[in-house]
């Protein structure tokens, strides 16, 4: 779901008002929430693979972007992207990539 809120997001017609600090912001933060949600999902050998595909996800919303009459695609907009990514991955290698470990070994009752 987090995925298909940032494509709606990125591709969505613009919201009117929104600034460009805004914007990056969002690109930012939007690509740290995912690194941040796969950080937790995939063990830490698979961050550089998930790291890559968000990238990739970012480039492509560009692309895609570029072809919209009411978007414009930004080279600015894939390096925050890229330094959201770079945060949560970092974070995540610090520890607390074991956020959604951490939460499953308190919900979940395992048989005994």
């Amino acid at each position: 779901m987090l995925v298909a809120f940032v494509l709606y997001g990125t591709l969505a017609p613009p919201v009117v008002g929104a600034s460009l600090l805004d914007d990056k912001l969002a690109h930012f933060l939007a690509f740290a929430a995912l690194m941040a949600w796969f950080g937790g999902v995939f063990r830490p050998g698979g961050y550089p693979l998930v790291a890559l595909c968000l990238l990739l996800l970012g480039m492509g919303i560009e692309i895609v972007q570029a072809q919209l009459t009411y978007r414009a695609a930004e080279v600015a907009d894939v390096l925050f992207d890229l330094g959201g990514i770079a945060v949560a991955w970092i974070l995540a290698a610090a520890g607390l990539g074991k956020w959604a470990e951490l939460i499953e070994s308190h919900v979940v009752r395992r048989p005994t």
